[in-house]
């Protein structure tokens, strides 16, 4: 059943759930700088790839980069070498995403955005994800009441979760395995308990 809900970013919105994890930091003594997505979209690994390839620390947390004083937060980074101009412009790029960043005395937490207390709970998620497959045009609306529905039957999971797999057209038959060429080229689609 997971391998169909991580197939739901077929529906428009691909790595959805990790688009909703977010690194929310305190103290920075649990969080990568460069490694972990705690400013913006992207880790500043991959934002910065020219800047982290001449670090000496690579794997230096949050709280070991900058210091607070009294005139202000100063940010500390040990290169391999001196920067050339156009590196000294991506460090102040870096330093502008930085800016109105505060340590506080909390430590490190993963947040789940779409939960008010920052805490992952299935029916969010479900949430989500209806939101991603019923605004999809590929469905029909009678569709979109079957799906609204089957998740309120009183039944089973794993009953309920085949008749997922039904509605998305999934199960193992003959027809769909043949579509994935699983089956032999010449073998019959018919029913092994077909009579004529």
């Amino acid at each position: 059943m997971w391998k169909e809900v991580a197939k739901l970013g077929d529906y428009g919105c691909p790595n959805w759930f990790n688009s909703e994890v977010v690194r929310k930091v305190g103290n920075g003594l649990k969080s990568s700088f460069w490694n972990d997505r705690w400013r913006g979209d992207k880790c500043f690994r991959l934002k910065y790839l020219r800047l982290y390839l001449i670090v000496i620390d690579k794997e230096a947390l949050v709280g070991d980069v900058g210091e607070v004083l009294e005139e202000g937060t100063v940010r500390r980074f040990n290169w391999r070498r001196n920067l050339f101009m156009w590196e000294e412009e991506l460090l102040l790029s870096l330093k502008e995403d930085l800016e109105g960043f505060m340590w506080t005395q909390e430590e490190d937490v993963w947040w789940w955005n779409l939960d008010d207390r920052g805490k992952f709970s299935v029916i969010s998620a479900y949430a989500k994800l209806v939101g991603l497959v019923l605004t999809d045009d590929l469905w029909q609306t009678e569709e979109k009441g079957v799906f609204q529905d089957l998740w309120s039957i009183p039944a089973p999971s794993k009953v309920v979760a085949f008749g997922w797999r039904v509605l998305l057209n999934r199960i193992a038959t003959k027809t769909n395995l043949d579509s994935r060429n699983v089956l032999p080229a010449k073998g019959s689609l018919l029913c092994v308990m077909w009579w004529e």
